[in-house]
Formats: structure tokens, sequence, C-alpha cells
């Protein structure tokens, strides 16, 4: 009996990408490590919305395949080009600041607006610092 090694994908990193006439090609970190078709490097990418104003992204065999009606169907070409639609842009609200940010999840990326990030960065700091303080004014309570 032999044994096949299989390599595994992850995809890691926080990147910030230009947006040039609604094209962006995905860093070669992405590149090689998401699945494509035969050698020529091209693959199929889901955008969907994550519940939180970014979108999750991640590699299909076939759009035929997808579960989530609400899937933005993306070609990625052999160099790691993909066109984002219009609408896709605007509402990543990429279409001013002509940059997005992609961020790996291992096995899927997210694509975000910076300034969308960011506030949610600054919402979740807020959030930890509360919850850390009312446990403090608990434990003190309790002394």
């Amino acid at each position: 009996m032999t044994s096949k090694r299989i390599k595994s994908a992850f995809l890691r990193g926080v990147y910030e990408i230009d947006v040039e006439g609604g094209m962006i090609t995905l860093p070669e970190a992405f590149r090689t490590q998401l699945p494509t078709e035969g050698d020529e490097g091209k693959a199929w990418l889901c955008f969907s919305p994550n519940g939180f104003g970014g979108y999750r992204v991640t590699r299909l065999l076939d759009p035929a395949d997808a579960a989530e009606s609400s899937c933005a169907f993306v070609r990625m070409d052999g160099q790691g080009r993909i066109v984002l639609p219009k609408d896709l842009r605007a509402e990543l609200e990429i279409e001013q600041a002509r940059v997005v940010v992609l961020v790996g999840m291992l096995h899927d990326f997210e694509a975000w607006s910076p300034g969308r990030l960011e506030r949610l960065a600054r919402a979740e700091e807020e959030e930890s610092a509360l919850s850390l303080s009312t446990k403090e004014e608990l434990r003190m309570g309790c002394d």
C-alpha cells in the first residue's frame, strides 16, 4: 500500500491590494495555495457576505456546486487576476478608496474595505476593553 502526502493549503496574512479598473491581483501567498484547474492556474471564486460587512471568498470547482444563492462568482485567471463586479466593488466600498484588504482565514479568505475593517477592529477592541473592565468590577465587588 502506498501513501501520498497531500499538501495543506493555508491562506494566511493581511494584504492591502490596489484596485485598478476593478481588477486586483491576488497575493502570491494566496495564489500558490488555492487549488486550481490543472496547470493553467484558473479558478472560480465565490464572494459571499460574511455578515460583518466583508465578504468570505471560497474556491469552487464549478459555480454549479455553490450552495449559497448570495454568491458572486468571479473567475481567476492563470496569473491570479480577478475583476470584481461593479456591484461588489460598491458593496465593499472600494470605488473611492481604490484599495481592498484581503485577510487569510486558513482555508479561505475575506475581502474588506480598509475603512470597514478598521471600524470593526476598533469596535472589537472597545467591546473587549468593556468586557475586561466589567469583569474587574465584578471581581472587586466580590472581595
